[in-house]
């Protein structure tokens, strides 16, 4: 009907017929894509292997980097950092802590 009586309408229409056969069509494969995602185990997704060149002694593999050899460290007691020593351990001699005013 539009086709013959009001053409630029036609075509407007039929562009917005293809617009949406295409967002419908894309829809409809991400749907079966979800789908099909939630019915495959994760156990079946085979995992890449490694592929360590024999020529590479100590590559970038975590597992041939040597381990540090234990040092001994003294026996030195640990003092803790918020806790300061006190400005005077002791009482100094002869002075007596002001009292209660007169």
């Amino acid at each position: 009907m539009y086709d013959k009586d009001d053409s630029e309408k036609w075509v407007e229409l039929k562009r917005q017929e293809m617009e949406y056969e295409k967002r419908r069509a894309h829809l409809i494969s991400y749907y079966e894509s979800v789908k099909h995602a939630q019915s495959v185990q994760v156990d079946d997704i085979p995992l890449p292997t490694l592929q360590v060149p024999e020529n590479i002694i100590y590559g970038n593999v975590p597992s041939q980097i040597p381990l540090p050899l234990d040092t001994v460290h003294p026996n030195l007691s640990v003092r803790p950092i918020l806790k300061k020593d006190s400005v005077y351990k002791e009482r100094p001699s002869g002075i007596e802590p002001p009292g209660v005013p007169p």
